[in-house]
């Protein structure tokens, strides 16, 4: 009867399948029982629309990937005992999305009791309303850019021919039922469907995605409901980014990188590259570690956090990959799987030059995951490792860092704030001028669901 580590695969909501991870390596070391699952994604994962009612408020909201996820729970609880599982020892992990899907899941009523603990690497609290989600980009309560409504409109001038604009589709819109609608939406094929979203790359459809519908998920801002046994499910959680969360990102963008087909060789400018790398990512600690965990000890939830500083990835054919990823996002996935297999640069980051280190912090990381499995508490991991606190700022004990070398393990005091991000950016002599500060302020918080971007700007003189 062993602990069960059920993994949630990140990639925006957008992209990624749970076939790509291999528990084994961990299962094996650790004695748990490692779950992958797939849930839908893109708009087939999340599209709420009112023409869309379904036979009950679940099947309307709209949820359908986190409908996904809970019910994988459900079956986990039922059958996980036949491999050798304990269903009253679920561990929830998860990168990125679904790291931010957890989160969803802390506080999904129909979640409640599926789980006993959680860690969200490099994940969030993000969601969008129902107004988001559904309506038009010029509504009183606007819509995203690729809404629903935004969706039908564009079907509409579709099926309207060449010169069928959107107030050509607004009344081709007036004209139909509800019923009509969703047999049309019904009748698209997926290739149909994503086209609807222009092109979207290698990360799929930017759909809305995890919608405060009222029934699956609540109305309110997420962050507001953790810690509250009330309002979620207040189970032990261990929260953790990495230092260079955005690199991965920037690393393939042509006005940072200068590449040679396709592949990033050098930064154009190696100051402003690390500057908005390392803003950017405390800006990701702040509203995925931090704020949340503050949140967590408040309501007396046990929390531990970490940050991963891993950085050894070296030069290969003359490309400095330290400087240009240091520690990514989504990097420190092989150390937790101890599977090191990431595709066809899996050679580039993962080498003989740092194989010794990497593997002895893969080992003290895995220990530390499968000891919160375990007994709710990272601890000592593997009974080797340095003890990892519990989050408590006011004790100097903010997170635990993750790295190789002597002291590469140990507490570390560094708290992110708001008001310490913007004094800190307003003050940084480092930052050239006043554009290069509201671009860094801009890059920091682009994906930062709250009103935060706008207060800073305004702190700080920088245009909406």
């Amino acid at each position: 009867s062993r602990p069960v580590m059920v993994w949630i695969h990140g990639g925006g909501n957008t992209v990624g399948h749970g076939g790509f991870y291999d528990g084994g390596p961990l299962a094996a070391r650790e004695g748990v029982v490692v779950v992958t699952l797939n849930y839908r994604l893109g708009p087939l994962g999340w599209f709420h629309h009112p023409a869309l009612v379904g036979d009950d408020a679940a099947d309307a909201s709209g949820n359908y990937g986190t409908l996904d996820l809970v019910r994988a729970l459900a079956w986990i609880r039922e059958e996980i005992a036949v491999f050798g599982g304990d269903p009253e020892r679920v561990i929830l992990f998860g990168e990125s999305a679904g790291g931010t899907n957890i989160t969803s899941l802390l506080v999904a009523p129909a979640a409640r009791g599926l789980f006993h603990g959680a860690i969200s690497q490099s994940g969030g609290t993000g969601s969008v309303s129902v107004a988001e989600a559904s309506h038009e980009r010029d509504a009183a309560e606007p819509g995203l850019p690729s809404s629903s409504a935004e969706i039908v409109l564009r079907l509409l001038q579709q099926d309207g021919g060449d010169d069928c604009d959107r107030a050509c589709a607004r009344t081709r819109l007036a004209a139909m039922t509800p019923d009509d609608l969703a047999g049309r939406l019904r009748r698209l094929g997926v290739a149909e469907l994503f086209a609807l979203y222009g092109d979207a790359g290698l990360m799929g459809p930017d759909s809305p995605a995890v919608i405060r519908d009222g029934a699956v998920l609540p109305t309110e801002p997420f962050l507001e409901l953790l810690g509250d046994p009330k309002t979620s499910n207040a189970v032990p959680m261990i929260l953790g980014t990495n230092r260079d969360e955005s690199k991965i990102f920037m690393a393939f963008d042509p006005d940072q990188v200068v590449r040679l087909f396709g592949l990033p060789l050098w930064r154009r400018d190696p100051q402003g590259y690390d500057l908005q790398a390392e803003y950017s990512a405390r800006a990701w600690k702040l509203r995925g570690v931090d704020d949340p965990a503050q949140r967590l000890r408040a309501g007396g939830v046990p929390v531990w956090t970490y940050r991963w500083d891993w950085d050894e990835e070296g030069r290969r054919f003359g490309v400095n990959l330290s400087a240009l990823l240091g520690a990514a996002h989504g990097l420190e996935i092989p150390f937790v799987f101890g599977h090191w297999d990431v595709g066809p640069q899996s050679g580039l980051l993962y080498n003989d030059d740092n194989a010794p280190g990497r593997l002895a912090l893969s080992a003290q990381m895995m220990g530390y995951w499968a000891a919160f499995a375990r007994d709710l508490d990272p601890g000592t991991g593997a009974g080797t490792a340095p003890r990892w606190a519990p989050f408590d700022p006011a004790a100097g004990r903010s997170h635990l860092r993750l790295d190789t070398g002597p002291d590469g393990i140990r507490m570390d005091d560094a708290l992110v704030t708001f008001e310490g991000l913007i004094e800190d950016l307003a003050t940084d002599p480092r930052v050239r001028d006043a554009d290069e500060r509201c671009a860094l302020l801009r890059a920091s918080f682009a994906f930062d669901d709250s009103n935060r971007l706008a207060t800073a700007s305004q702190r700080l003189g920088c245009a909406d």
